[in-house]
């Protein structure tokens, strides 16, 4: 490469890294999604991933205890903790088909590095669209109804 060539070249492109924030898996954030904390919690699908993987332990401490006060307390706050989530949420491709979702425009945000619409923490109908997705997970999985959680929520 000559002298002048250097004012010719093209930086090589940096990739940003992160984590999947449903899988936990490292990816290039251009080659994922971003979406609002609302697209994510509200989903039953994100709730049955979580508690058949990395929370696969709370149904054996939580799910069998005669106490329901301990339960609802612990599921409320992990709604509540999941609602506050400020950031966007960044998506790997497997995790991606979890949920229906414009790709192209989540796409768009990824490689731009930017915020989607209305991302922050969840409001009130979010956290309590994402507690009866939790409901809904937890006795698809466990064939358990739960007690209604939806009057505890507060955001």
């Amino acid at each position: 490469m000559g002298f002048f060539d250097l004012f010719n070249s093209t930086p090589a492109k940096s990739s940003t890294k992160c984590e999947c924030d449903v899988c936990s898996k490292e990816i290039n954030l251009e080659d994922g999604y971003l979406l609002t904390t609302k697209d994510i919690i509200t989903k039953r699908a994100y709730w049955e991933y979580a508690f058949t993987h990395q929370w696969d332990y709370v149904h054996n401490l939580y799910g069998s205890t005669s106490d329901d006060s301990v339960k609802k307390l612990f599921l409320v706050n992990l709604i509540i903790d999941r609602a506050n989530q400020e950031t966007p949420w960044a998506l790997c491709e497997s995790c991606s088909n979890l949920f229906a979702f414009d790709k192209k425009t989540a796409k768009r945000y990824a490689q731009k590095n930017i915020c989607p619409l209305n991302t922050g923490h969840a409001d009130f109908e979010g956290a309590r669209l994402a507690t009866v997705a939790l409901m809904d997970a937890w006795e698809k999985i466990y064939h358990e109804k739960l007690p209604d959680l939806t009057r505890e929520i507060r955001v």
